[in-house]
């Protein structure tokens, strides 16, 4: 598409639009902070017993009892339950009538309530879930059988049975289901009795220790299943049936008691619960979640071919993220959560040092800088950045906290923590923490006074900077040679704050100094340095020649901006450059590669010269991460990769450049070793590109079989993402159709027929894109919001732009009244997607407007459209420096 029609159609819809979104009562279910702090003050001691019928395919039916202490106030105590049907309500054996029930809680007057010991007794129905949170269910196409589970972080424990639900209301659980004979029941004990009930059997778990509402859960289905021990400990794994043959279980439990091994010796505290399950399931929302001694895996961490070592490296990495919760969050735990960095901060940060020291996966800090610290650079960039500890005040807030701020930035933080203040005396303070308040809730004080106690050193000034604040800050290091220029006289750090930050920061990092000798770069030495506010002068601890670069933050102990003196990017010194890159350390490397696109987006490097240093270096560099962490910058079928602006261009323009490419991707596949993991970074990359006559014969060729490429098999999902290609590049669908029909008998599983749908949506055809339009606004139990969200990856890709024209103005009206179902996650995937990005000015201020226009959006869905507007102004400004 070339971008002067866009224009002529924004220009007019400009002209025609009204922006005016209607303000609607806060939803029921969400729990705002003063209401949670109220309440907490009103009741502990709490127990749920809990029973469960869920022996039916639509609804299942709870008798609930909470027992709790009550502290007389003059408010009436809430209990939440969402979007049930509720039978009874007992309070101490008295039943009330003509409850008030807002779909998301109810109030019980304190009339009703004695100070001590009380009860109250909730019979209700309630639907199961299809978005993924609450207790879901799903049947599978494959065998017809029938699998649930449960997801509550933040606030949806309420969705399966009546409860305070809130991170600081600790309680324990009994709990009984009844079931179907042939399933197994998962939650946070084992079971301790099972009795026939008709043809029906019923499962009795004990009490369980005390822990948060959101980290209860439930199972349920004929799961294939796996057992392992961890000493005394019982370790199993499940799995839907038809997934088990692409589970390695020998690495899950190999994994899972590295780990144990690991966070024990760590913490100083044996694992703290009474057994340690984990289950993959399918329609996921998340990556995984931390449920006590029940932990919950997306099917998405399952391969249908050979995996890569990258994947099994992603493996490991979730496996101990989760399992680090075990103590950092389910043991001890926030009590509200402006504190979710607690949780998942360390968890990150002590998945990445577990992995490094207990597993096989040496390489952990650096897909840790590649993946957390990578998202939290870009995170902490954006106008919807915010401190690592800030203010939360309710629960739908605390939903867009699940960011790269929390997760990458904490983390990183908190490595920078440990190198400010020494390894042992962070692990003593992180272990005496733990012991402190185990089975209940700290804060931030809490943490940082246990850190204090361990090292020696005030941190609140620390805390003030770099967990109460946020952005980040950019270093620049400048040497000073001798008059000779053979011998280092000093360097200067100068750190700024001209970002997104206020302030300046105390910094410890580690400087290198590299001498490049016959083209090779070579460490000279390396210094640990403090530095501050403006400019910090470090003199050598040693004699050392003028070095030909320094490296300002080797090891990546601190988070920073790197900025590099003006040379080093002109073009005469590309060469220098190139040695380095090619030359370095991996994680060295990666950074270096990161700062140079970061260039990019600034602006200040060309993105021509930026793609021919990559073609050049990439096919050269052996190291598969940094191939996988860079050849996305210019194959990438999304904005800024350099193959996404040259649609930018017009046709006859692009065409030869896109034909480079895909040549370019397809000889270097070729040319990698047989059956190897960098053959298939190249065979990813080959496809995002592919759009040639050439491309669609060949991917017909070998769909059909009558083709094939020496040392690559094509596993079904890489079958699939070459139809999904292909169905994007024709609207004949009469070839098509007969290659769909092929593959959904090759694959009738639940990832076949949405791989099925996403072909359809991605036809470029006007009424095929606004039938699934329609269907993105109303999930339901054919398409299912995980379905949805799989065909919103393809409905307008890079190349039909165009064809998103014509529904701009209805995603608009549909996004601005509210008329997108679906739970919070959908809506979010929903405006992310769709949102408009066709990197035009007029887009751009369209897109601004409605933001300005419309502020009390639900803060999901806003969130989501400022960060599609920051792509939009960062894809503009590349544009106009290159000359797009």
């Amino acid at each position: 598409m070339h971008p002067k029609y866009l224009s002529i159609f924004i220009l007019l819809y400009i002209s025609s639009c009204k922006f005016i979104f209607p303000i609607s009562d806060l939803d029921p279910k969400v729990l705002d902070q003063k209401t949670a702090e109220n309440r907490a003050k009103q009741v502990t001691n709490v127990r749920y017993d809990i029973s469960l019928d869920i022996t039916k395919k639509e609804t299942f039916h709870g008798v609930t009892s909470i027992h709790f202490d009550f502290i007389k106030n003059d408010s009436p105590l809430r209990v939440d339950l969402a979007n049930a049907v509720i039978e009874s309500v007992q309070v101490n054996n008295k039943t009330l009538q003509g409850i008030d029930y807002e779909k998301g809680h109810f109030m019980i007057s304190v009339n009703h309530l004695s100070p001590g010991r009380n009860t109250i007794k909730v019979a209700y129905t309630h639907p199961f879930s299809r978005s993924g949170n609450g207790l879901h269910i799903f049947n599978d196409p494959e065998d017809n059988e029938t699998y649930i589970y449960s997801q509550f972080e933040t606030n949806h424990a309420q969705a399966m049975f009546p409860c305070f639900d809130q991170p600081d209301i600790k309680a324990s659980y009994k709990l009984d289901v009844l079931h179907p004979k042939k399933w197994k029941i998962v939650t946070a004990n084992l079971a301790d009795k099972k009795t026939s009930e008709n043809e029906f059997t019923r499962s009795y778990f004990p009490e369980t220790l005390v822990f948060s509402t959101y980290i209860f859960s439930l199972h349920a289905g004929p799961y294939a299943e796996w057992m392992d021990r961890y000493g005394k400990l019982s370790l199993k794994l499940y799995a839907r049936k038809s997934m088990a043959k692409y589970v390695d279980h020998k690495l899950w439990f190999q994994v899972t008691k590295q780990g144990l091994r690991f966070f024990e010796k760590y913490f100083g505290i044996d694992y703290p619960f009474s057994k340690y399950d984990q289950l993959i399931v399918p329609e996921f929302n998340f990556g995984a979640m931390e449920n006590v001694g029940a932990v919950t895996f997306s099917e998405r961490f399952l391969s249908r071919g050979k995996v890569t070592r990258s994947g099994k490296e992603k493996l490991a990495s979730v496996i101990l993220h989760e399992m680090a919760h075990m103590w950092f969050g389910n043991l001890v735990t926030m009590k509200w959560w402006d504190g979710l960095w607690l949780n998942e901060s360390f968890a990150t940060y002590l998945a990445a040092k577990a992995q490094y020291e207990a597993t096989e996966f040496k390489e952990a800090w650096e897909t840790f800088f590649t993946g957390m610290k990578s998202w939290a650079y870009k995170a902490d960039k954006s106008i919807t950045t915010h401190p690592i500890q800030g203010k939360v005040s309710d629960t739908e807030e605390a939903f867009t906290n699940f960011d790269g701020i929390t997760y990458g930035k904490g983390a990183s933080v908190l490595k920078q923590l440990e190198f400010f203040i020494g390894e042992e005396e962070f692990r003593v303070g992180v272990s005496n923490y733990l012991k402190k308040y185990s089975y209940s809730n700290a804060t931030l004080l809490d943490f940082l006074t246990s850190l204090e106690e361990s090292s020696g050193r005030d941190l609140k000034k620390w805390s003030s900077e770099w967990l109460e604040s946020e952005g980040f800050n950019r270093l620049l290091a400048e040497k000073t040679c001798d008059s000779s220029g053979k011998y280092l006289e000093s360097i200067q750090l100068t750190q700024d704050h001209i970002t997104n930050t206020k302030i300046p920061r105390s910094h410890k990092t580690q400087l290198a100094l590299i001498k490049l000798q016959s083209n090779k770069p070579v460490l000279m030495g390396t210094q640990t340095v403090e530095y501050g506010e403006g400019i910090t002068k470090i003199k050598w601890n040693t004699e050392v020649e003028c070095p030909d670069f320094i490296f300002s933050n080797y090891g990546d102990y601190d988070f920073v901006r790197t900025d590099y003196p003006s040379e080093i990017l002109e073009e005469k010194n590309l060469s220098t450059l190139k040695s380095i890159l090619q030359g370095m350390d991996t994680l060295s490397t990666l950074m270096i590669w990161r700062d140079l696109f970061e260039e990019v987006r600034d602006g200040d490097l060309s993105l021509n010269r930026y793609k021919n240093l990559t073609m050049d270096i990439l096919p050269q560099d052996k190291r598969d991460i940094v191939l996988e962490s860079n050849l996305g910058h210019i194959t990438s079928p999304s904005f800024s990769s350099y193959h996404s602006f040259l649609y930018l261009k017009k046709q006859s323009d692009r065409q030869l450049e896109l034909e480079e490419l895909e040549e370019y991707t397809w000889k270097h596949m070729l040319g990698s070793p047989s059956q190897s993991d960098r053959k298939k970074l190249w065979f990813r990359g080959y496809v995002a590109i592919g759009q040639s006559n050439d491309f669609f014969q060949r991917t017909i060729q070998l769909l059909t079989n009558k083709e094939s490429i020496s040392g690559l098999s094509l596993d079904q999902d890489m079958r699939w993402s070459l139809l999904k290609k292909i169905c994007s590049l024709t609207s004949d669908r009469s070839r098509i159709n007969e290659l769909l029909d092929a593959e959904k008998k090759r694959d009738s599983s639940r990832i076949g027929l949405n791989s099925a749908l996403a072909c359809e949506a991605a036809t470029p055809d006007p009424v095929t894109k606004g039938i699934w339009m329609n269907r993105f606004t109303k999930p339901n139990e054919v398409y299912s919001p995980s379905t949805l969200r799989t065909v919103l990856h393809y409905i307008f890709p890079i190349h039909q732009k165009n064809l998103q024209i014509p529904f701009v103005e209805y995603f608009y009206q549909n996004i601005k009244e509210g008329k997108i179902e679906g739970d919070e996650n959908y809506q979010e995937t929903y405006a992310y997607s769709l949102a408009p990005s066709f990197c035009t000015e007029e887009n751009r201020h369209i897109l601004r407007k409605f933001i300005n226009n419309n502020r009390n959006l639900p803060a999901n869905i806003l969130k989501s459209l400022k960060i599609k507007l920051e792509s939009e102004e960062e894809c503009l400004l590349i544009r106009k420096k290159n000359g797009f």
